[in-house]
């Protein structure tokens, strides 16, 4: 990869980023908001990497737009994934408030415009070979003004600290969306949770990676490494996006949307004037006879508001009762209850495909995760165990 030139890696790393908007948008059905902002997020990347490729093409570097449209498309980014995270991971959905993430990216385009404009072409040649290209450390390229080579610094450097903390605050909060989901949903099938976990840790990566070569002296010797290293960050990152994009089924959005419908359902049909206030603790008896006598624990999509309508209550004292009595929460309370079911069934002689099934679990991959996570063995060694101690049993 190394003898690749740069620029092609590049070009070929935005028609990619391009490829997964087509994809999205022709083979993906039923699309949310994320969705549509997932595309934009893709097609200004995909934008970017282009530029950036004719950034170190040494033939093309010189057109006058490239450097301008490639600050706005750097700063563009983080804002968009931005609204996607609220989007994805916050039950208040986005907001008026949260288009001013877009603020930072007008006032240092603009205030790089300005700077831009009343440079010579040589200015532009030098900076490219300082800041794009490496040709000499970052310390004070010869034959341009000092004051221009700190505006053009300025808007790099503040341009990927923008980006880089917006992006690592994004990781952050996709780390926390699996406990959303676990409070509301018995699954966290089709909730794209496992994409979120790998691109809060790509974003990391990414940002240290940057970071690292920030901090390294000999900055022309370790330029290839650190490409090399972000495009293949920014490769899976992209792939991880778009299978998120096939993946996603619920956001926040339609949690949001689940919960207003029922609170409304709830409020119109059981709740009135004479009816006396559910406890927690008569919450929590209801919600274990339901759980004995009915097993609904066994229904694949199983969630905490249907859930509290069947028991004439609200979510909050629903999932208050879970917490309190359990210690765990919604989603960790089902699977317990589904796996308990599922040993029961595995001592009858039953198949563990059969059980699967049985117990409420679309697929063999989640069951055999939240088997191990429970009982710390698969469910074929957990038997043997079962039947061994039976034997000594015996004997």
């Amino acid at each position: 990869m190394s003898n690749i030139p740069v620029h092609l890696l590049y070009t070929l790393l935005g028609v990619f980023s391009f490829t997964c908007v087509l994809a999205i948008a022709l083979f993906k059905r039923d699309k949310n908001k994320c969705h549509w902002i997932l595309m934009a997020i893709q097609f200004v990347w995909s934008v970017r990497m282009l530029i950036y490729a004719q950034l170190f093409n040494p033939e093309r570097y010189q057109v006058v737009w490239t450097w301008p449209l490639y600050i706005i498309m750097s700063l563009a980014y983080a804002p968009l994934f931005y609204l996607f995270t609220i989007e994805l991971t916050k039950l208040k959905g986005i907001t008026t408030k949260d288009y001013m993430v877009f603020i930072p990216m007008a006032v240092i385009s603009t205030l790089f415009l300005i700077i831009y404009m009343g440079v010579s072409q040589s200015t532009i040649q030098i900076m490219h070979e300082n800041v794009i290209l490496g040709k000499e450390a970052l310390s004070g390229p010869k034959g341009i003004n000092v004051i221009e080579y700190l505006c053009f610094n300025f808007a790099r450097t503040v341009t990927f600290w923008f980006e880089a903390g917006v992006l690592l605050w994004c990781g952050w909060c996709m780390l926390k969306y699996e406990d959303t989901v676990n409070d509301y949903f018995s699954s966290n099938s089709g909730k794209s949770v496992s994409q979120s976990k790998l691109i809060s840790v790509l974003t990391t990566i990414g940002v240290v990676v940057v970071l690292l070569r920030e901090a390294v002296p000999d900055y022309e010797q370790q330029i290839n490494l650190q490409k090399i290293i972000l495009i293949l960050v920014t490769f899976i990152f992209q792939l991880a996006l778009t299978i998120m994009a096939f993946n996603i089924e619920y956001s926040a959005d339609d949690i949001r949307h689940m919960i207003e419908k029922g609170d409304a359902r709830l409020s119109r049909n059981i709740f009135n004037e004479n009816r006396q206030e559910m406890t927690i603790s008569n919450c929590w008896k209801n919600l274990e006879n339901l759980m004995n006598e009915q097993k609904v624990f066994l229904e694949p999509d199983l969630n905490l508001i249907e859930l509290a309508q069947r028991l004439g209550t609200n979510r909050t004292y629903l999932s208050l009762a879970v917490k309190q009595f359990t210690g765990k929460s919604f989603s960790d309370y089902v699977n317990y209850a589904r796996i308990m079911y599922a040993q029961q069934l595995l001592l009858k002689g039953e198949s563990a495909k059969n059980v699967e099934y049985s117990c409420g679990y679309l697929s063999s991959s989640t069951f055999y995760r939240q088997f191990l996570k429970i009982t710390g063995s698969s469910p074929s060694v957990w038997l043997r165990k079962q039947r061994e101690q039976q034997g000594d049993a015996i004997q």
